[in-house]
């Protein structure tokens, strides 16, 4: 396992290298595990996000929280809690069903190993921004996870990802990021 990146304190020119290094960490990392899982699993695969498009989004997102905490429902090796923690200094959280990803994940912050659907109740409500990209192979379980997360959300709080069941423009949820064509973006639930 390589080790995890150090905070994100761009000095200068420093600022682009350690960019960059980030960067290829995050896509060697997310190579490494692409080829892994059960395609008669109820979940999906870990699918990668282009850590370029996760980090314009979530630029938009974290301007809108007054808080610090992340999760990532679905986190697979930690890819994005880390970058949620270099770039955005967020405290990163993860689930994931996956037990070494769980594994891998940890580097980065606290990670439940277990169905994003069995978490306690209440759980979601701690975070100020949720990251959902897609964790469940069934569009019925997936939908069933949007509803208890939108539930469950905090006021101000953030849920950013994507490839969504839930109709997010007619959820109620105020847009920060919008790029439905390609079913992605950010929402805010309402206070």
């Amino acid at each position: 396992m390589s080790p995890a990146v150090p905070a994100f304190t761009p000095v200068g020119d420093q600022s682009a290298a350690l960019t960059r290094a980030v960067i290829r960490h995050v896509m060697k990392t997310e190579h490494e595990w692409m080829k892994q899982g059960d395609p008669h699993s109820p979940t999906l695969p870990w699918m990668p996000f282009q850590p370029a498009d996760f980090l314009a989004i979530m630029f938009d997102a974290v301007a809108e929280v007054t808080g610090r905490k992340f999760l990532d429902v679905g986190c697979g090796p930690g890819t994005k809690m880390m970058l949620a923690s270099h770039f955005y200094g967020m405290r990163a959280d993860g689930i994931e069903i996956d037990a070494p990803m769980a594994d891998a994940a940890a580097r980065y912050g606290p990670v439940m190993n277990m169905s994003a659907l069995d978490v306690p109740k209440g759980y979601y409500s701690e975070f100020d921004v949720i990251w959902l990209y897609r964790p469940f192979r069934d569009p019925a379980l997936e939908a069933a996870l949007e509803e208890r997360i939108l539930a469950e959300m905090k006021p101000g709080s953030v849920l950013a990802g994507g490839a969504w069941e839930t109709d997010m423009p007619g959820s109620g949820l105020v847009t920060v990021v919008d790029d439905w064509e390609v079913r992605r973006g950010a929402w805010m639930k309402r206070g």
